[in-house]
This record gives structure tokens, C-alpha cells and sequence, in this order.
């Protein structure tokens, strides 16, 4: 079983994904939520003028799992984006 793509878009005609290896890590911090807690995941791509953190976010109650995640990217450029998944 391959693993799943976190996130997967198109940024000025490239294809860029979770799973990818032309992300390179950044950081990670933690942070305390009033129900949780939270797990930011900060990623640059390493051909583009881009960088995106995905987000997990833990629930009180549920701690073996992240219940749910999302991803943003800055607007630092004037690329185009579309999603993939």
C-alpha cells in the first residue's frame, strides 16, 4: 500500500505534491487549541519560489489520530494555482 498525498496542486504548469521529494522541511510547531491540539508542518519547494504548511489538528478525546488537516500556501508571487486533491 503506497502512501496517501497529503495535498497535490498546480503551480504555474507544475505539478507539486505531499509526497513529493522536491519539498524540503522547514520546521514543525506544536501548538495547544482549546479542544487540542495542533502539529504545523512548514515545507519549501526546491525549484519554485514556493512554501506550504500543512496542518494537523488533534481533538481532545481522539489522541491517536490527526481528525483533520489542511494546507495553506502564502501569497508571496503571482503564480497560478489549482487544485488537484
Amino acid at each position: 500500500m503506497g502512501i496517501g498525498q497529503e495535498f497535490s496542486f498546480l503551480c504555474d504548469g507544475h505539478k507539486c505534491a505531499g509526497t513529493d521529494a522536491t519539498f524540503d522541511l522547514l520546521g514543525a510547531d506544536e501548538g495547544p487549541l482549546s479542544n487540542g491540539k495542533s502539529l504545523t508542518v512548514k515545507l519549501r519547494h526546491n525549484e519554485l519560489a514556493l512554501e506550504v504548511s500543512v496542518v494537523y489538528i488533534c481533538y481532545n478525546g481522539h489522541p491517536r489520530s490527526a481528525n483533520t488537516s489542511y494546507c495553506t500556501i502564502p501569497a508571496r508571487s503571482h503564480s497560478a494555482f489549482r487544485t488537484l486533491t
